[in-house]
């Protein structure tokens, strides 16, 4: 029999209350979760309640930790895509482990260019506790992860080819990511050469806009010049060159 609203609203009213008085939130979450969402939840308000969720202690490349750790923390990433995975192995462990104990359905996916990479890559980055896979692909033309929150391209596109730069912003936004985090030298001119060593998004050829977010002072001690961060939202980023 067709039920009127009243009947329906005093039912859907019951069943409230009947989940309100007896019923713990813990058992109310297990009906549909195997445990692991109350377990990370339980951690996490663990942290928060002693204040250590907001803080992380990088002792390799502490500038460059310490801000792709707020940088995931600020923005609620909950897929994070690293194109330089190789290059991080040495502090990244440490900033994805307090970082999914906060962002529920946090993950990390380790890009390697090279298939040869993925075996030494497993090795390295064994100390991650977190949800990480590592996809062998081609990060500046074939597509990247689905729903991708933001990438992380450190130390790469300043050896890259103009041509691969460009073609990895393009895929970027063709692959329907929503940031895009890089580093930037903004002291220099662009040159051609295939053994340079840096690059300036801002100048020409590049010309990019203004970055949403500019970290300062991320530069490595092997660094004669000075080394930013830029963080662009992808719908900022030039369409061709």
């Amino acid at each position: 029999p067709i039920q009127d609203e009243k009947s329906l609203r005093n039912r859907s009213t019951s069943s409230r209350a009947r989940n309100k008085k007896g019923v713990t939130p813990k058992q109310i979450i297990r009906e549909d979760d195997d445990g692991s969402f109350w377990n990370w939840f339980q951690e996490s308000e663990r942290r928060e309640k002693s204040g250590s969720a907001e803080h992380i202690t990088c002792t390799t490349m502490a500038r460059l930790c310490e801000s792709v750790f707020k940088i995931l923390r600020h923005n609620k990433v909950r897929i994070f895509v690293d194109i330089s995975c190789g290059k991080n192995v040495a502090w990244m462990p440490t900033v994805i482990n307090h970082v999914s104990v906060e962002l529920w359905g946090f993950k990390y996916v380790c890009i390697a260019s090279d298939p040869v990479e993925v075996t030494e890559l497993q090795r390295s980055l064994k100390g991650i506790s977190a949800d990480f896979e590592i996809v062998s692909l081609e990060w500046w033309r074939e597509r990247l992860p689905e729903n991708t929150d933001l990438v992380l391209a450190w130390d790469v596109l300043c050896h890259s080819a103009y041509g691969r730069v460009w073609n990895f912003f393009q895929n970027v936004k063709a692959s329907g990511v929503k940031e895009v985090l890089v580093d930037n030298y903004p002291s220099v001119a662009n040159e051609p050469s295939p053994s340079r060593k840096y690059v300036n998004l801002r100048k020409h050829p590049f010309k990019f806009p203004a970055a949403q977010k500019v970290i300062q002072n991320v530069t490595e001690p092997t660094d004669n010049l000075p080394r930013q961060l830029l963080l662009y939202t992808t719908d900022t980023l030039p369409s061709s060159h």
